[in-house]
């Protein structure tokens, strides 16, 4: 509870509160934001870096052959407006963020919406809904298992090459 001060104005008779924050809500907050450190610098790396080297691209003809930055200037913000293939791309943007977006965004929340709800069988949707996702991590697990057995072709390949001995694995499944 904030503390009531001893200063009032003459001719009034109102209490002033102190409104400073105690040393435990100032701990908390520090404490808080120490917790938050780690996902700000890593947001500030990663994403961060990115934006400030995305803009210094904008104001360069990029050349990744020769690895070669011309500095350009708004050329290449002018150009935007003049070119057909940036035209183009915009128009698609724009018409993806547009119609795509909200579509799959109302037809996420419907099957949500029904499969939250009291319907008989919502047991047997779900399993249906989801099945795609187990069944590509399954797809995903047998070609690997396959890739990196013992008589699989990346093993094989590195037997051939001199890397690995003969009958050894570089991942063996068993």
């Amino acid at each position: 509870m904030p503390k009531a001060t001893k200063e009032v104005a003459p001719g009034t008779a109102a209490i002033q509160f102190d409104t400073r924050p105690s040393k435990r809500k100032l701990q908390e907050w520090r404490q808080g934001y120490l917790f938050l450190l780690p996902a700000v610098v890593i947001l500030g790396i990663f994403i961060g870096i990115a934006a400030i080297f995305v803009v210094y691209l904008s104001f360069h003809k990029v050349n990744l052959f020769t690895d070669s930055y011309t500095f350009m200037g708004l050329e290449n913000y002018l150009r935007l407006f003049t070119d057909e293939t940036a035209r183009k791309a915009l128009t698609n943007t724009l018409s993806f963020s547009v119609v795509v977006v909200p579509c799959q965004t109302i037809i996420a929340l419907i099957i949500a919406n029904v499969l939250s709800s009291k319907i008989r069988g919502k047991y047997f949707f779900r399993t249906v809904y989801f099945l795609p996702t187990l069944t590509s991590s399954s797809a995903l697990t047998i070609i690997f298992m396959f890739m990196f057995s013992v008589t699989g072709p990346i093993n094989m390949m590195l037997i051939r090459a001199g890397i690995l001995p003969a009958g050894c694995g570089f991942f063996p499944f068993r």
